[in-house]
């Protein structure tokens, strides 16, 4: 992904977690388990990709053994300061998205999940990386923000690559061939911002 990442979530004051930040994070991962648990059993093995500073990752690792990798090697300072005050079975690894196959092997995890990730890429990449992440698990939970080309205006600022995709553009266009199992768009969650999200659970 383009862009200056570590400026982006340090100059939003997302970089590392506290007591404030941490808690609206599980609550809302809390909110998501029962979809995971219908995939996947707790203590599973999960891919966190591009995980940023952890906000995904480290409350996901309450419930799963979690690796969370990116390929800035800052953030991923920060992730792994952030997890050892709040995560539990977490690690962080540095690697690039188009590389996990070699990074981790095929097979290597039950389930990689992605949150804010997949709409810094065109739509052709998409669907690259939903194959590499198929090769490395049977199941992939993706959630995109649903963002409005306002907040997409915004967030290209840092020189951050972002899409203006709809639910539409990701069922009918992006997703389709894929074996997708169930989807959802989720209301706004303030620890992720000011916008709704869309998740899809897609299997092999």
């Amino acid at each position: 992904m383009k862009g200056d990442w570590f400026k982006r979530f340090s100059d939003g004051g997302k970089l590392y977690l506290n007591d404030e930040s941490f808690q609206p994070a599980l609550s809302a991962i809390k909110e998501d388990l029962p979809t995971y648990l219908e995939y996947i059993r707790e203590g599973d093995k999960v891919l966190e990709a591009a995980c940023g500073p952890g906000y995904t990752a480290i409350p996901l690792s309450h419930y799963f053994k979690v690796t969370g990798f990116d390929r800035d090697v800052k953030v991923l300072d920060a992730a792994r300061q952030n997890g050892e005050k709040y995560g539990k079975d977490v690690e962080f690894v540095e690697a690039d998205f188009f590389d996990i196959v070699k990074a981790f092997g095929k097979n290597s995890f039950d389930a990689v999940s992605s949150g804010g990730v997949l709409e810094h890429f065109p739509k052709d990449k998409i669907k690259t990386l939903l194959d590499l992440q198929l090769e490395v698990a049977p199941i992939v939970f993706a959630q995109m923000p649903l963002f409005t080309k306002e907040q997409v205006e915004g967030v290209n600022q840092f020189g951050i690559e972002t899409h203006h995709y709809t639910k539409k553009d990701y069922l009918e266009d992006i997703f389709k061939g894929y074996n997708i199992l169930e989807h959802r768009t989720l209301e706004k969650r303030p620890v992720f911002g000011r916008f709704r999200e869309f998740m899809a659970v897609i299997g092999r």
